[in-house]
């Protein structure tokens, strides 16, 4: 079991590498631009900040997550 969460924690390791050098290697967007000075007021209404975080990328990461949730409450993981 511990070979199985370290084998994933290196394997997030190199994806998170990878995607870290397919963002420097990218051209454009490399200053970030500045927000809006409506979009920087908590609760104005019709804003939307640009999220750096693609949505493929965020919807593995919830998934990962909740079977996470649900292995370490199930006991699946952690167990000894």
């Amino acid at each position: 079991m511990t070979r199985l969460i370290l084998g994933l924690l290196l394997l997030a390791a190199l994806i998170m590498a990878a995607q870290a050098i397919m963002d420097f290697a990218r051209p454009g967007r490399r200053t970030r631009r500045a927000m809006p000075e409506s979009a920087a007021r908590p609760g104005s209404a019709g804003t939307e900040i640009d999220d750096p975080m693609p949505r493929t990328l965020k919807l593995v990461a919830y998934v990962l997550l909740l079977a996470l949730m649900a292995g370490v409450s199930a006991g699946w993981l952690g167990a000894v």
